[in-house]
C-alpha cells in the first residue's frame, strides 16, 4: 500500500514521532564515532585500486586551507556569485556562508535554509535507502532486480541491485522524455524496453534510468512510497526537515530561483496535490530538493554513523567500479572517490538539474566535509563551483584580487551613463555591490566574455545585421525558409523547424512582443569558429543568440544566454579603478570613473560614457 509523502513541514515533523521501533533499534547499533573506519577503509582500497607506476601512499600532511577557501568565495561574491558553502571539520563548522538573493525581484537574501534542486546528489540518498532496506532485512544488494520488479525482459534478468547502484548494469543514461508524466510501472516498463548499451557488469556507464529502477525497488521492498520511506528512515532521523521531492505549502521566498541572462528560472517544485514527485523515469536519480543546512546535517549524520551502520557505510563509500579506463576515479553507491591535488582522498558527488548546481565532499584524511551550491547553472558561472576544492587545497585563485570595498566612493559613481550613440549604461550600487545592468547591444559588446573580432577577420562575412534581421524576422512570422535554406547540412531541417515552432512562442510568453534584433558583433569561441551575436529585443526582456558561420556559407543559430550575465559586477581595485571578470572565460575589463565620466577599457577596445545630468546618485 502506497502512502503519499508528507506535503508540509508540519507533517514531516509529526512523522518523526512515528519512526518505527524496528528502525530506531537498528539505528542505535554501535558504530565508530566519526565514521572514519568505513571511509578510511574505502580510501585505502581506492589508493590500491588506482592504476599507477608506483603505489600511491596516504599523504603525510593533507592540506585544508580554510582561509584560501574563504577568500575564494569573498572574491566570487563581489563578482556576482549566488549560492552558499559550508565547511566543517570533526563535525564543527569552520566556514558557513550564503551569497546573493534567492529571489532578486523581491530582494530576498539567500540563507542556509533556502531550498534548491540538488540534482544527482539525490542518488546518494537513493543508495542510502537501499542499504537501509538491507539493514532491515528487506533485500540484499546482491539480489537480482527480477526478485522485486515484474516484467523484466531476458536481457536484463541477471542485473543486480549492486549493478544499478554502481552504474554497471549496462542501461542507457536516460530513457524517454523526463518532462512527461509517467507512473512508476509505466516508467519501469519503458526502461525495460530500452536496449542495453553493454552487458550487465561489463563496466561503469552513468545511468539515471538505473537509479529510477532503484527507487521502484525501494517502494516494492518497503511497501510504502519512495519519499515516505526516505523521510521516515533517513531524513527525519538525521534532522532533515526541508528535504524531499514534494514540499508543498512552503512560502515562495524559501525557494531559490535560478539565474540566467533571460531572467529568473523556477526550480522543479511539486506543489500540486495530484503529483507525488517528478517523472518516474528520473525519480531516485535527481529532482530532490534540499538546503545547505539540511545537507550539512546529512553529511554529519553519515560521518557519525547515525543513519547507517558501519557495514552499510563501507558499502556506500567503497570503490566498487572504475569510472574509466584510466582508473583515476571509482564509483561507490551514489558516491565517487577521487584524489585531491595534495594526493589525499575525496569521496564526493555533484548534481545539476540545469538550474541549480551543488556538490558534497568528504575528506576522510582530514575528517572534513564540504557542501556548496549555486543557483547559476544556466549562466557564465556554470562549471565554476568545483574550483572551490582547489581553493581548499591551497592552490592559487584564478579570480582577480578585490581591493578595499569603499562604499562611499562606490555609491558616488552610481547613476545613468550614456554612450555617444545614446545607449544607456546604468551603474547601480546595491547592498554593497556596484554593477552595470545590461540593457542593450553596446553594453553586451563592451563586456562580452570574448572580445569582438576586428573587421579584417570578418570581411568575408555577409552583411551581419541584414542576416540577423532576415533570420529572426522570418522566425517571428512563422516563416522558417530563411533559416532552413541556410542551415548547415549536418543539422536536421525538421528538428530545426520544430525547435523554433516550440521555442519562439515560449519566448513571447516569457518576454512579451518581439521588437527586433540588434547586432552585437562576431566572436571566436574556439579556434576557427566565428559566431555572430545578436540581442533579440522583446517588450519585457531580451535574449542572446549566436549565428555560427561555416566555411560553406551555411549557418546554425545557437541559443546563447547561458554565456552572458545580466548584471556586470564591478570589483574595486587598489588603484581606484574597477574590474569586471567573466567566470566562463576569465576575461577582464577595467572601468574607471572621473567627474561624471565612465571609461570602459579592455585590451581590444575603449569607450567613454557620460553621466546623465538628471541621474539620481544612490548612497
Amino acid at each position: 500500500m502506497h502512502r503519499k509523502a508528507a506535503a508540509t513541514i508540519a507533517i514531516a515533523i509529526a512523522m518523526l514521532e512515528g519512526t518505527s521501533a524496528e528502525s530506531r533499534a537498528a539505528m542505535a547499533q554501535p558504530s565508530s564515532p566519526s565514521g572514519e573506519g568505513a571511509m578510511d577503509a574505502a580510501c585505502r582500497a581506492f589508493r590500491a585500486a588506482k592504476a599507477s607506476p608506483q603505489p600511491v601512499s596516504q599523504p603525510s600532511a593533507p592540506v585544508m586551507d580554510a582561509a584560501n577557501l574563504r577568500e575564494f568565495f569573498r572574491r566570487a561574491d563581489v563578482f556576482g556569485f549566488t549560492g552558499g558553502v559550508h565547511l566543517a571539520q570533526r563535525g564543527h563548522p569552520i566556514y558557513s556562508q550564503t551569497f546573493g538573493y534567492s529571489d532578486r525581484a523581491r530582494r530576498t537574501e539567500m540563507t542556509a535554509d533556502t531550498i534548491f534542486d540538488i540534482g544527482s546528489v539525490s542518488k546518494q540518498f537513493t543508495a542510502a535507502a537501499i542499504l537501509r532496506l538491507e539493514e532491515l532485512g528487506r533485500l540484499r544488494t546482491e539480489d537480482r532486480i527480477s526478485k522485486y520488479l515484474d516484467g523484466v525482459p531476458p536481457d536484463k534478468r541477471n542485473i543486480t541491485i549492486h549493478q544499478l547502484l554502481t552504474h554497471s548494469a549496462g542501461l542507457p543514461h536516460d530513457v524517454g522524455n523526463n518532462q512527461t508524466h509517467r507512473t512508476r510501472d509505466q516508467a519501469v516498463a519503458e526502461i525495460f524496453g530500452a536496449p542495453l548499451e553493454s552487458p550487465p557488469g561489463a563496466h561503469h556507464s552513468y545511468s539515471n534510468a538505473g537509479y529510477a529502477l532503484l527507487a521502484a525497488i525501494v517502494e516494492k521492498a518497503s511497501g510504502e512510497s519512495f519519499e515516505g520511506f526516505m523521510r521516515r528512515e533517513l531524513w527525519l532521523p538525521a534532522g532533515l526537515q526541508r528535504t524531499g521531492m514534494v514540499l508543498g505549502g512552503l512560502p515562495h521566498q524559501s525557494v531559490a530561483e535560478g539565474t540566467m541572462f533571460d531572467g529568473p528560472l523556477p526550480p522543479n517544485l511539486y506543489r500540486t496535490p495530484d503529483r507525488d514527485g517528478p517523472n518516474w523515469l528520473v525519480r531516485g536519480a535527481g529532482y530532490m530538493l534540499s538546503t545547505l543546512s539540511d545537507l550539512a546535517r546529512w553529511m554529519n549524520a553519515l560521518r557519525q554513523g547515525r543513519v547507517l551502520t558501519d557495514a552499510s557505510r563501507r558499502k556506500l563509500f567503497w570503490p566498487h567500479v572504475a569510472e574509466g579506463k584510466r582508473r583515476t576515479s571509482f564509483y561507490g553507491y551514489g558516491w565517487a572517490l577521487f584524489s585531491n591535488p595534495d594526493g589525499s582522498c575525496r569521496i564526493a558527488h555533484d548534481g545539476s538539474a540545469g538550474v541549480h548546481y551543488d556538490f558534497l565532499a568528504f575528506y576522510p584524511d582530514l575528517d572534513a566535509t564540504l557542501v556548496a551550491f549555486n543557483t547559476q547553472e544556466r549562466s557564465p558561472w556554470r562549471g565554476f563551483l568545483p574550483k572551490a576544492q582547489n581553493a581548499l587545497a591551497g592552490l592559487p585563485l584564478d579570480i582577480p584580487r578585490v581591493g578595499k570595498n569603499v562604499r562611499t566612493s562606490m555609491s558616488r559613481v552610481a547613476g545613468d551613463y550614456r554612450l555617444p550613440t545614446r545607449e544607456r549604461m546604468p551603474v547601480r550600487f546595491q547592498d554593497g555591490h556596484l554593477f552595470i545592468e545590461v540593457e542593450n547591444a553596446a553594453t553586451l559588446r563592451a563586456f562580452s566574455p570574448w572580445p569582438m573580432l576586428p573587421q579584417a577577420d570578418i570581411a568575408d562575412l555577409p552583411d551581419r545585421q541584414a542576416l540577423v534581421d532576415t533570420l529572426m524576422n522570418g522566425i517571428a512570422r512563422g516563416d522558417y525558409l530563411p533559416v532552413l535554406s541556410r542551415l548547415q547540412d549536418r543539422f536536421s531541417p525538421e528538428e530545426e523547424k520544430a525547435f523554433w515552432a516550440k521555442e519562439w512562442p515560449q519566448w513571447l510568453v516569457a518576454h512579451g512582443s518581439y521588437l527586433g534584433a540588434d547586432l552585437v558583433g562576431t566572436v571566436e569561441l574556439e579556434p576557427g569558429q566565428r559566431r555572430t551575436l545578436a540581442l533579440l529585443r522583446f517588450s519585457h526582456g531580451s535574449v542572446v543568440v549566436g549565428i555560427i558561420h561555416y566555411p560553406t556559407g551555411k549557418i546554425y543559430i545557437d541559443w546563447m544566454p547561458q554565456h552572458f550575465q545580466r548584471f556586470i559586477y564591478l570589483a574595486p581595485q587598489t588603484d581606484g579603478t574597477f574590474l569586471t571578470w567573466a567566470p566562463n572565460t576569465g576575461r577582464q575589463v577595467r572601468v574607471r570613473f572621473a567627474t561624471d565620466v565612465m571609461v570602459v577599457e579592455s585590451s581590444h577596445a575603449k569607450l567613454t560614457a557620460r553621466r546623465s545630468v538628471t541621474a539620481v546618485r544612490k548612497r
